[in-house]
């Protein structure tokens, strides 16, 4: 089973501490760094050591649970947010799914994107499963490497988020299977020109 929390700081330096674990060997407790507009997950590290500072430059982090053999027995976490708020890693969305099957439509309720926002959705239901996540409808604005406005899929592979597709304009990709039954969608935008979103289900 994967578990992932989502941390959203008031300021730019984050520090964690690992106060008491109950996990074993083949469990795995990991923190990813997230970056703004269209860099995605970025620096990780695996959380092993009672007492010892895990130290970020970001304002958002992905706190994931990788459950080996059950049971397990937990584990607890603190953080500390220090310096400055940086206005380029401001988040104005997320979204957690945590049910065996569902749909999203953004912007909710229809209308237009806005510019200049960055948006996560992260895919982790509550009963491991291995959905299938497919885009019904995408309308963003284009641009040919797509670094305007993008949608950026990952799923958790060998204990890290990795990049599956990142697409713009009216493009649906194909559809992706979360094998490890968990998965990420990233949404960023610049500061021009918008569009009327995306549709998107998992089950």
């Amino acid at each position: 089973m994967r578990c992932i929390w989502t941390l959203k700081a008031p300021a730019h330096d984050l520090r964690f501490v690992l106060v008491s674990s109950g996990l074993k060997e083949t469990d795995g407790l990991y923190l990813t760094e997230f970056g703004h507009l269209h860099a995605g997950p970025g620096r990780q590290q695996r959380v092993t050591t009672i007492g010892q500072n895990y130290t970020f430059i970001s304002k958002h982090v992905f706190i994931t649970l990788n459950v080996g053999h059950a049971p397990t027995f937990g584990f607890s976490l603190q953080f500390f947010s220090s310096g400055y708020d940086d206005i380029f890693q401001r988040l104005t969305g997320q979204s957690s799914l945590t049910t065996g099957k569902g749909n999203l439509s953004y912007p909710v309720g229809g209308g237009q994107y806005g510019n200049n926002e960055v948006v996560w959705f992260t895919i982790s239901s509550s009963v491991p499963s291995q959905p299938t996540l497919r885009f019904t409808r995408v309308d963003l604005e284009y641009n040919g490497s797509c670094n305007y406005d993008s949608l950026q899929t990952y799923t958790w592979f060998n204990n890290q988020f990795t990049e599956v597709a990142r697409f713009c304009g009216t493009t649906i990709p194909p559809s992706l299977t979360l094998t490890e039954g968990l998965g990420l969608i990233s949404f960023g935008t610049d500061g021009s020109t918008t569009g009327s979103g995306f549709d998107f289900e998992y089950e």
